[in-house]
């Protein structure tokens, strides 16, 4: 069967995403920031999200308010992450 539903591991893999380039600004590490937060956040969870892994909506919503939370002076949205 041709058509499935798994995607290839290419589209699986969108690259380094600009999350990556906002927590090192920070100077925010992974441990760092699984840390700080207080839900549910894991370190496989946070490098997916730096590397560009595909991560589900709701995944980026929780990342995107640990680092709100984290930095409330800045109002990061998850397009502005992701």
């Amino acid at each position: 069967m041709t058509d499935s539903i798994i995607p290839e591991p290419n589209e699986m893999k969108k690259g380094v995403q600009p999350i990556d380039k906002v927590m090192t600004d920070l100077g925010l590490s992974d441990t760092a920031f699984v840390d700080k937060s207080y839900k549910k956040l894991s370190f496989r969870l946070v490098a997916k999200a730096r590397k560009g892994r595909r991560l589900k909506h709701r995944n980026q919503t929780l990342i995107m308010r640990v680092l709100n939370e984290c930095y409330p002076d800045k109002n990061f949205t998850v397009e502005d992450l992701f």
